[in-house]
């Protein structure tokens, strides 16, 4: 595979709650070797490489073996060599199936996972990978237990082999989900209560008595599809 520059790329190695419902966060030593400790099935949605569609956005299509990965934010496919390759161009595709998920693709955003249909709009999630804070080396081996926050570069090689750029230290790596409204048009909003009100014009004054009867937090996606299953219910 060719070489990518990431920055703070590294996947989660275990999941712990922090900062709210849409954080996790790890701790990882950089000196340790990476590559090893993070196996494919953190690296990528699915743990084997399942048949998928690509459907482009002047209506061909292309099928194979795809995952996609989160430490790039890249679909990849198996080539008839037996190669793992990463799909190019993203503007020009409308969708990529793999297994039961959607991807669709915003440029300045990367993918986005259709996590369930509220007709008229998709509600979609974005994961991404965040440093809080460093470990840095202090004397005899020791960490020190507070630094500024830094970003922290990794390339994979030719192998697909994560590789560090940076000296030993600890990075507190979080992983936060962002979530998004895909409307009729495919234009793409972060979700807020304004987005979801434009979203429903008929029932604003139903879906904002219900945030408030609930005390909906539209950041946290349990309460989230809680609120768009009522939008939708009002829609039937």
């Amino acid at each position: 595979m060719k070489k990518f520059i990431l920055f703070v790329s590294l996947w989660l190695l275990g999941s712990y709650t922090l900062l709210g419902q849409n954080s996790k966060f790890t701790k990882i030593t950089t000196g340790d070797n990476l590559a090893k400790k993070i196996p494919n099935n953190q690296k990528y949605q699915y743990p084997a490489f399942n048949a998928g569609t690509i459907t482009y956005n002047n209506g061909t299509q292309a099928a194979g073996k795809l995952n996609y990965n989160f430490l790039l934010d890249e679909i990849h496919f198996i080539s008839p060599q037996n190669d793992t390759l990463s799909l190019s161009d993203e503007y020009l595709i409308k969708m990529v199936v793999i297994a039961p998920d959607t991807f669709y693709y915003q440029a300045k955003i990367g993918y986005l996972r259709v996590i369930d249909y509220f007709k008229p709009i998709n509600l979609a999630v974005k994961q991404s990978i965040q440093v809080l804070r460093n470990g840095k080396q202090a004397g005899y081996d020791q960490n020190s237990a507070v630094s500024a926050i830094r970003q922290y570069s990794y390339y994979t090689d030719a192998n697909g082999q994560l590789k560090k750029l940076e000296p030993k230290g600890n990075l507190l790596l979080v992983k936060e989900n962002s979530y998004f409204i895909i409307d009729k048009n495919r234009l793409v909003h972060p979700v807020s209560k304004a987005t979801l009100l434009n979203a429903f014009p008929l029932y604003k004054n139903e879906i904002t008595a219900y945030i408030k009867t609930n005390k909906i937090n539209v950041n946290h996606e349990k309460a989230l599809l809680q609120l768009l299953h009522y939008c939708r219910s009002l829609t039937n």
